[in-house]
């Protein structure tokens, strides 16, 4: 049987690694914070922002696509393109950088960052796990689209079955990047066994650890728009741009580089939590070979 671990300390474990690693953990922010500014800068040429905007405008009644295919044309496809492949490849880079030091405890290539296997494990495990999600919501929505036809009020039960799905997908799956870098390998059907035992543990660390996170998300969102909003001269700061001129303001971007390298904390505490849960498992079985 494997080795138990504290969900509760699983959720916070942050705290202790960024107290024995200050250094990574803020090597590790600035970087997450330089890069997010980049792909808002990235984000402001795609045509996105104005697409956004001019189909809140639509009126959801009308049987008109024209409309709607106009504001299709704002979309700069290959901007685009290039953007989304770009942020797959990037965020794969940066979470194989913090899983490297919390499972392995290494620090290779260039500040960390490098393109290797444990990339390629990373990038390629993520497009499965979104083809899983992808599956799973799907086959959540035809069964019930399936069974409605004959029993009407069911339908009202999918978010509770999609909630479920993701439930189940957190308790056996939350963990895989973490396998992937242990293992050298993509890791997810390493994971979906290696979770069997403590599934509700799973569950219950990563709920926990989402949960502070949003909720200090909201409360450091909301304080920097009060300070920005009172102290940036009018036009240099939108909360919420709708254009591409918008988000390039001084004001939008200073603000998207501090928040952004406050809440890389956060995603780096969700690296940790099943970094945490390997350790104390991997501990536990050493021990008992011990003895």
């Amino acid at each position: 049987m494997a080795n138990k671990f504290s969900p509760s300390d699983a959720a916070v474990s942050i705290f202790t690694f960024a107290k024995l690693n200050p250094k990574f953990t803020i090597k590790f922010m600035a970087i997450s914070a330089i890069l997010s500014l980049i792909f808002t800068i990235m984000l402001s040429f795609t045509g996105i922002m104005e697409f956004s905007a001019a189909v809140e405008k639509l009126n959801p009644n009308s049987t008109d696509l024209e409309p709607f295919y106009n504001a299709l044309k704002l979309i700069n496809t290959p901007v685009t393109f290039g953007f989304f492949i770009t942020a797959i490849l990037v965020s794969g880079i940066l979470s194989a950088m913090a899983l490297r030091k919390l499972v392995r405890n290494q620090e290779t290539g260039f500040y960390g960052l490098s393109f290797g296997n444990d990339e390629k494990n990373i990038i390629f495990g993520n497009l499965i796990i979104a083809l899983i999600i992808f599956g799973v919501i799907f086959a959540i929505s035809f069964v019930i689209s399936f069974v409605a036809v004959f029993f009407p009020p069911i339908a009202f039960l999918f978010p509770v079955f999609a909630i479920l799905g993701v439930i189940f997908l957190i308790g056996r799956l939350g963990i895989w990047a973490v396998i992937s870098i242990a293992n050298h390998t993509i890791g997810i059907k390493e994971t979906y066994k290696y979770t069997k035992e403590q599934f509700w543990s799973f569950v219950g660390a990563y709920i926990l650890c989402v949960t502070l996170f949003i909720i200090a998300s909201i409360f450091v969102k909301a304080l920097l728009s009060f300070l920005f909003s009172a102290i940036m001269p009018a036009g240099t700061f939108y909360k919420a741009p709708a254009n591409g001129n918008e988000i390039l303001t001084i004001g939008t971007l200073l603000f998207q580089f501090i928040f952004s390298f406050l809440s890389s904390f956060g995603s780096l505490a969700l690296l940790c939590v099943g970094a945490y849960a390997y350790h104390q498992i991997e501990a536990g079985e050493v021990k008992e070979q011990v003895q």
